[in-house]
């Protein structure tokens, strides 16, 4: 990582702000984490970058099956008995 905000630092295409939050990194061995300090958009742009590093992109992730909705008003019997009513 350090590599690389010497490259985009000598590159002068890179953003002042990404270059601060790149030098903010700190490696936390107990969660096998990486920890950086920055503006919103500098971290975005951080974990995008990391992301492209970790190989995340190349994680197939598995098509959700289910959802899980949390009702704010209505009762659980009334909501059902409303579908089942639809299905009919």
């Amino acid at each position: 990582m350090h590599e690389i905000e010497k490259n985009l630092k000598e590159s002068s295409l890179a953003d002042p702000a990404l270059l601060q939050t790149l030098s903010t990194i700190r490696w936390v061995p107990s969660s096998h984490s990486l920890i950086f300090t920055g503006d919103a958009k500098s971290l975005n742009e951080a974990k995008a970058l990391l992301a492209t590093i970790d190989g995340a992109h190349l994680i197939e992730k598995p098509e959700t099956t289910f959802h899980l909705y949390k009702l704010q008003h209505a009762s659980g019997d009334k909501i059902i008995h409303e579908l089942e009513e639809l299905k009919k």
